[in-house]
């Protein structure tokens, strides 16, 4: 007799549905490496384009 413990249905752990929750695991596959190219870069220019626009306007204002 042996006690078989895993589940015959797996439930998805997210919702399929919602535009707020399909952004956040968007973003989650973009830290993993086998997420496709554009996510990666996508997720890079969210985070360089702030960066790079504060430190423009910070240059300008220096220079002014």
């Amino acid at each position: 007799m042996s006690l078989n413990f895993t589940s015959k249905k797996v439930m998805p752990s997210t919702p399929v549905e919602g535009g707020r929750r399909g952004k956040k695991l968007i973003l989650k596959a973009a830290n993993d490496n086998r997420a496709p190219l554009s996510i990666q870069l996508k997720k890079f220019v969210f985070t360089l384009a702030p960066i790079a626009a504060l430190s423009f306007f910070a240059a300008v204002w220096w220079m002014s």
